[in-house]
């Protein structure tokens, strides 16, 4: 059985950028269900986790930022893949491409 491909968001700071963000992530669940979506943010903003859940958004909460936890890192390992020209560990949260945008 093949796995869907994961779409990552990934917010910190205050609702003001948590939020949009979160929205976004529920609407791309809701319109590319081919894909497994997982929305990383701050612990305390936790109560966004039904919501999320009612639109099929995996929650995914970090004691605090810019620390990668060990289950995040592993998920990004996992869901991720870098071609030989990136430099950094992060360089696919650059591109749309990587979680399915259209070019």
């Amino acid at each position: 059985m093949r796995s869907k491909p994961a779409a990552v968001f990934m917010a910190f700071g205050t609702k003001g950028d948590i939020y949009p963000l979160a929205a976004i992530a529920a609407a791309f669940a809701c319109d590319q269900e081919q894909y497994q979506v997982v929305f990383i943010t701050h612990s305390a903003h936790e109560n966004l986790m039904v919501h999320l859940r009612a639109n099929k958004v995996t929650y995914i909460p970090v004691s605090s930022p810019p620390v990668v936890s060990p289950l995040v890192a592993r998920i990004l390992q996992k869901y991720t893949t870098f071609g030989k020209s990136d430099t950094h560990p992060l360089a696919f949260l650059k591109s749309p491409s990587n979680i399915g945008f259209p070019s």
